[in-house]
C-alpha cells in the first residue's frame, strides 16, 4: 500500500453551517486515515466535523477553543468496501457532541491531515 498526504484547509464563513473543499487524488482510495484535527472558534466546546467525502461519517472532534487553536492526536481510519475514485468538491459540517448543527456566530477555520491510501500496482509489478 502506498499513500498520498494532504493538508486539508477549511473556513466556514459567518452564518454558516458547512462549507467545502476541492479533492483530487489520482489513483482509486482503499482507506483515509485522518490525522491532527485543529479548529479556532469564538466558544468553548467540543465540536465533530462531518464529511460526504466519507458518506456523512466523522472526520474527527476537536475542542473548539477561543483562546487558541486547538489540536487533536487522533487517528480516525474509514475503509471503502470498494475502491473509490476521490475526485470532486466535498461538503463538511461542524456538529455538536448531541449531533445538532452548528451556525457560527463568526468566520472560523479548520485544518487536518488526510491520509490517502492506495495500492501502487508499480510495485506489484
Amino acid at each position: 500500500m502506498t499513500a498520498i498526504n494532504k493538508t486539508i484547509f477549511l473556513t466556514f464563513p459567518n452564518a454558516s453551517k458547512s462549507t467545502s473543499a476541492s479533492i483530487l487524488i489520482n489513483p482509486l482510495v482503499h482507506k483515509i486515515i485522518f490525522r491532527s484535527l485543529a479548529y479556532k472558534g469564538a466558544v468553548d466546546e467540543y465540536i465533530v466535523l462531518q464529511s460526504d467525502l466519507i458518506n456523512g461519517e466523522s472526520v474527527g472532534v476537536a475542542f473548539r477553543n477561543s483562546s487558541f487553536s486547538s489540536s487533536t492526536a487522533q487517528v480516525v481510519e474509514y475503509h471503502f468496501t470498494q475502491p473509490t475514485k476521490i475526485s470532486g468538491t466535498y461538503n463538511f459540517v461542524l456538529k455538536k457532541l448531541d449531533g445538532t448543527t452548528l451556525t457560527l456566530p463568526a468566520e472560523e477555520s479548520c485544518v487536518f491531515i488526510a491520509e490517502f491510501v492506495y495500492i501502487d500496482d508499480n510495485k506489484h509489478a
